[in-house]
């Protein structure tokens, strides 16, 4: 798209929200680096005194320092989900009326999900809401960056399984290079050196929950494909790492319980040109299942010059799909 167009779209978006009576923009976001020492924190793993503890704010948790949120409210009652996409795990109905604070968005479902805040909520979250409880013209507006102070401002993006259960969410830190484990509350039970224990360049992400929120998979990788896997204990903060298995590229899914992992040799294909020529040579590519536990491994099912569509959830476990963006007429 031309950058006039995505700029003439994002001024009017500006413009547009700014000028709605029920809907404003909050200014506030990630500061510069420097100004980071301004904040207190008392890290409670350092202290002998367990009353001091460290607590942060939502907006400070993420490296990306072009990031904002709103404030409105809703305009129809709407339900309050721990989980983004999860409709078995509603906690409260909220009226119509009531203030929040729209802090990011998921970005793993087709049905669009806002992490909120509730006015009056002490917490740093309060949970999920879907997105038909807001204004057609401010999720519209959310959609695309907007600009304040002269720099361009959006909303943090969630992955998959970014928080879980309401009770915690996982990040990299924005201020020291830390993967932390933050309770809702804002306190922060765990901090891991991310060069000391994850390598040089290396990034993480949660790759996967169980369903009580007490432990997590976390994947690290330096690019597409990562370099090894860790399972990591909510509550005592114990790191078990486990090796990449053999063969895996980009697609995966995991049972966060069972330890067992379907994915795909199928390489990230970087454009269009590359993946028609790569199932034009006929090369087959493989399904495998592991455990990561028992390092047993099989194939599922295998693909001619295409990969896999890959996916787990509690009620149907594993199911996939052949990629099949060639086909012929």
């Amino acid at each position: 798209m031309n950058k006039n167009v995505v700029f003439t779209f994002a001024l009017f978006g500006f413009l547009l929200f700014s000028c709605h009576d029920d809907v404003h923009i909050d200014q506030s976001y990630i500061p510069d680096s420097e100004s980071v020492n301004d904040i207190q924190v008392v890290d409670k793993n350092l202290e002998s005194h367990t009353e001091n503890m460290q607590r942060v704010d939502f907006i400070y948790l993420f490296y990306n320092q072009n990031l904002g949120y709103f404030r409105t409210t809703l305009f129809q009652d709407t339900i309050l989900y721990a989980v983004d996409g999860d409709l078995d795990t509603a906690m409260q109905n909220i009226p119509a009326g009531t203030g929040i604070t729209v802090l990011a968005q998921n970005n793993s479902r087709d049905d669009l999900h806002f992490l909120v805040k509730k006015a009056g909520d002490e917490n740093m979250w309060s949970g999920w809401i879907r997105s038909e409880s807001i204004m057609p013209e401010v999720i519209e507006i959310i959609s695309i960056p907007w600009i304040s102070e002269g720099r361009w401002l959006r909303l943090q993006m969630f992955t998959a399984n970014s928080s879980t259960r309401n009770d915690f969410l996982i990040t990299e830190t924005a201020w020291n290079g830390d993967f932390i484990v933050v309770r809702r509350d804002g306190e922060i039970l765990h901090r891991i050196p991310i060069e000391e224990e994850f390598g040089i360049g290396q990034s993480g992400r949660v790759a996967a929950w169980t369903t009580d929120g007490a432990k997590a998979w976390i994947q690290v990788s330096m690019y597409t494909t990562p370099s090894k896997f860790y399972l990591l204990d909510i509550i005592s903060g114990e790191l078990t790492m486990f090796p990449r298995p053999p063969a895996l590229e980009s697609r995966f899914a995991i049972d966060p319980y069972t330890g067992d992992i379907w994915y795909s040799d199928f390489p990230f294909q970087f454009c269009v040109d590359t993946a028609r020529a790569t199932k034009e040579s006929g090369v087959i590519f493989h399904l495998f299942t592991f455990n990561f536990f028992t390092e047993e491994r099989r194939i599922v099912d295998t693909n001619i010059g295409e990969g896999f569509f890959i996916s787990f959830d509690k009620s149907n476990g594993f199911t996939f799909e052949r990629m099949n963006f060639f086909e012929e007429d």
